[in-house]
Parts: C-alpha cells; sequence; structure tokens
C-alpha cells in the first residue's frame, strides 16, 4: 500500500479551534497568486474559503490518483508558555488534533485492513511536549487512531534534546506512537513569536528557534527508544538557507546517524523532495547516493506544489519522463512519479505502511 505519509491540512473556521496568522496568510497567498487581484489584500482569498471546500480539494486530490492509496493528515499544535498555558500570540498555524479526527473520514490503526481497497485517511496528530496536559493528549489521540507525532521544533519551540521530556517520550513508545519530526531550516510556518519579515534585531532569535530543527537533537529521542522520521532528511531548499546555523551540518549529521547501527529506529522521508529549487534537487542527488533506502519513506508535503517543467528536466531523468511528471494533473501522483523517475526504490514507497501501521 503506497501512503504518503507527510500531507498538510489547515482549518480556517472557529468550530474546532483552528487559527491562522496573519503573516502566514500573507506570505502563503502571496507566493501562490503573485500579481493577481488579491495581492494587495490576500486576507480577502481566506475570507472565502470554507473548511467544506479545503475538504472537498483533498478528498478529490485522493480518491483520483491512481498511484497513491492513502494519505496522513497532519495537525499542528499550538506554542505554549512557560506554565504550560497556549499561546497563540506566538503561533502562527494551530491544526488542532479534534478537527483532523472529527471533521475528515480517518481509518483508526487497529481497524485498519489492507485488504480493502477504498482510498484511506490516516490520524498524524500533534501535541507540543511543552502543554501541560502532555499526557492526557497523548493518550487521547492514541485512543483515535493516531499513527504518529508531529513537530516543527521551530514553529512550536520545541526542544527535542531537553531533558525533561523524557516522560513524553516513554509514553509515545508505550503507546506506539513514532516522532515525525521536521529537520533542516523551515520555510513555509515562520518561527514562533517571530513576524513574517524578520526584523534585524530578531535574527539571533530565528537564528536560535531555526537550530531547533537540527537533526543532533533527535538523538534524545532516539536514545530513548522512539522512532523517528526525521522530514525532508534535513536538506537545504534555496540559497538564503546559507545563513542559518544549521545549514552546513544539518545533513551531513542526519546522514551519519541514518548510515550508523546504532539508530535502527531512524527514519526520513522524501516530502518536498519535488519542488521548484536547484540547491534542494542537488541535495536529493545526495540523498539518492548516500541514505539507505530501506530507511527512507514516501511523502509528499502537499499543498507545497510540484515542481516547474525546468526543474523536471534539471532532475535529469529523461525528456519523455519529465514530460510524463509534468503533465500528471493528479498533486499526488506528479510526486510520486517524480521521485521514482528520480530513482527512489519501490521500498520507499511501502515503508509507511510498514512503519506507520506495524503492530
Amino acid at each position: 500500500m503506497i501512503i504518503d505519509n507527510h500531507f498538510h491540512v489547515a482549518g480556517v473556521s472557529n468550530k474546532y479551534g483552528c487559527y491562522i496568522s496573519n503573516a502566514f496568510k500573507k506570505r502563503h497567498l502571496k507566493f501562490i497568486i503573485p500579481k493577481s487581484k488579491w495581492y494587495k489584500k490576500p486576507l480577502s482569498i481566506f475570507n472565502k474559503l470554507t473548511d467544506e471546500i479545503i475538504k472537498e480539494i483533498v478528498d478529490e486530490i485522493l480518491e483520483k490518483s491512481k498511484c497513491v492509496d492513502g494519505i496522513v493528515l497532519l495537525a499542528m499544535d499550538q506554542v505554549y508558555d512557560s506554565n504550560g498555558a497556549p499561546d497563540i500570540s506566538r503561533t502562527h498555524l494551530y491544526v488542532s488534533n479534534k478537527f483532523i479526527k472529527d471533521f475528515y473520514d480517518i481509518v483508526k490503526k487497529k481497524d485498519f485492513d489492507k485488504t480493502d481497497k477504498k482510498k484511506k485517511k490516516f490520524f498524524g496528530a500533534s501535541v507540543n511536549p511543552n502543554r501541560k496536559d502532555w499526557e492526557e493528549e497523548l493518550e487521547r489521540v492514541a485512543e483515535q487512531g493516531a499513527v504518529l507525532i508531529k513537530w516543527i521544533p521551530s514553529a512550536q519551540d520545541i526542544d527535542p534534546a531537553d531533558n525533561k521530556h523524557e516522560a513524553f517520550y516513554k509514553k509515545m513508545i508505550e503507546l506506539k506512537l513514532p516522532l515525525l519530526c521536521h529537520t533542516g531550516v523551515e520555510h513555509t510556518i515562520p518561527c514562533a513569536g517571530v513576524a513574517l519579515k524578520d526584523k534585524v534585531e530578531e535574527k539571533k532569535r530565528v537564528d536560535k528557534l531555526q537550530a531547533l530543527n537540527h537533526p543532533e537533537l533527535l538523538k534524545t529521542a532516539l536514545d530513548a527508544g522512539v522512532t523517528v522520521i526525521a522530514a525532508h532528511c534535513g536538506i537545504p531548499l534555496e540559497v538564503k538557507d546559507i545563513g542559518y546555523s544549521i545549514y552546513e551540518t544539518s545533513y551531513p549529521v542526519l546522514r551519519e546517524m541514518m548510515n550508523s547501527r546504532k539508530y535502527e529506529n531512524l527514519y526520513a522521508d522524501i516530502s518536498a523532495f519535488v519542488v521548484n529549487e536547484d540547491m534542494r534537487l542537488e541535495y536529493v542527488k545526495k540523498v539518492l547516493k548516500e541514505l539507505p533506502h530501506e530507511k527512507l519513506m514516501f511523502g509528499t508535503d502537499l499543498p507545497c506544489l510540484p515542481m516547474t517543467l525546468s526543474s523536471i528536466k534539471n532532475g535529469k531523468f529523461g525528456f519523455w519522463k519529465s514530460l510524463d511528471a509534468f503533465f500528471t494533473l493528479n498533486l499526488l501522483d506528479r510526486h510520486y512519479k517524480a521521485l521514482k523517475y528520480f530513482g527512489f526504490e519501490d521500498c520507499v514507497f511501502e515503508n509507511t505502511e510498514k512503519v506507520l501501521l506495524k503492530g
């Protein structure tokens, strides 16, 4: 069964408590629709979106896919203060676990039936270990059928290496919940409490938060016995990544960890590999050669849009394969085909089921 382990959604209504900051809205609408009539008033588009419209789009993409059988829909927990209370003022994106569980037609892990050929949506929960009620929330999402816990440390202000999370990790092991954690510089969600445009005096704070995405910090969870999935393999996306302190060592450290017998519980996903950035494409080629394919997992990072024709050509998998990938309209299938044409082995696309749905 081919499952995309990395599919983002957002909630736009107040029914489930979800939240999107204005800075986050403006950043992504300007990226998606530059020079449009909405450019000066991007919030107008969000005012027209509904949770039902987004769900309809997600369902259509999955149902019409010819290559992918299921997706893991990802929640995103809030930032929390030193007392463990929600800190909405420092949160840019909050997608509640309740929203994913209640609004989408989720297949619980215990109810998974491989012989059922219907397309499936799985619950990717998010629990910030800094929240006061983390233990109750972990137990709740596990009972509700979650297949993993998702973190973006820089956006949620989580230090994965903090020893105070020892009990959290033990609980994850008890509940058989893997950790899907962003690695490398984060581009989509702004750092916790940081505005859209980084002011000069905020640069050090931004760099400190981005440093929370370093794969090295995952060793604490790994040593505790947690199954960890390093999202994006820690590779850079674009030239401006060079300005961050984690740029030079993020991928090399992950490469060493992935090839070490010490961390047999470490995996990495290849989400956001099919993008329009030459620097990332160069690192994709490194991943193909340097990381063990039996420990890689298929993911897309949708709604991150797949690459353009010029970028596919730069992937150097031939003219006709480039055309085939580019003219594949279904976004899941375009990701799948491009990654297959890059040269990722079949096991990469089968590993999500093996890792997330075992036991």
